[in-house]
């Protein structure tokens, strides 16, 4: 009887775990605009404040979709969809990009925020792919292509290592 009832908790234990929420079940990433429901959004996103830009922060969450780690930022009162970003190795673009992948950047198709990351032009599906971190410059390096010496660069100027993805905020 008393291994019963192990197997039992155990069982509910892990379709609990599995039953977390509905964005977790789906393999459909939301758009920016696009309005959560509160059964998706786990409790403990009241709690996270996430930088969606160097002076902008909102609740978010971090749901696996798809096999793919994302974090999502809303909007408190409309639960509206604010910015999407991710760091996963899994992830790839409509255009084929992932993350740790080189790519070509020309100087006037960086997109540099102060205080903030370094964009590549967006991809077809909308996903704008970080280069680097501007956080200004520590030194006397050239600015002209590096950005203060902060793109994720390759040994070759033209190139940028891919960081992450993401929409909204800044992007």
């Amino acid at each position: 009887m008393r291994r019963t009832v192990s197997i039992l908790s155990a069982l509910l234990f892990v379709a609990g775990f599995f039953s977390s929420g509905a964005l977790s079940k789906k393999n459909h990433v939301p758009e920016i605009g696009d309005k959560l429901r509160k059964k998706d959004i786990p409790t403990s996103a009241a709690k996270n404040a996430c930088a969606t830009s160097p002076s902008q922060t909102y609740p978010c969450f971090e749901p696996e979709i798809g096999g793919i780690t994302y974090t999502i930022g809303f909007q408190e009162n409309t639960l509206r969809v604010m910015y999407i970003h991710t760091t996963d190795r899994k992830f790839k673009t409509a255009d084929g990009f992932k993350v740790g992948d080189v790519i070509d950047v020309k100087e006037n198709e960086l997109m540099p925020y102060d205080g903030w990351y370094i964009f590549a032009p967006k991809t077809r599906d909308g996903w704008r792919p970080i280069v680097g971190m501007n956080i200004g410059c520590t030194d006397d390096r050239d600015e002209k292509f590096d950005v203060c010496g902060n793109v994720f660069r390759e040994a070759n100027p033209g190139k940028a290592r891919i960081g992450g993805f993401s929409k909204g905020g800044l992007s």
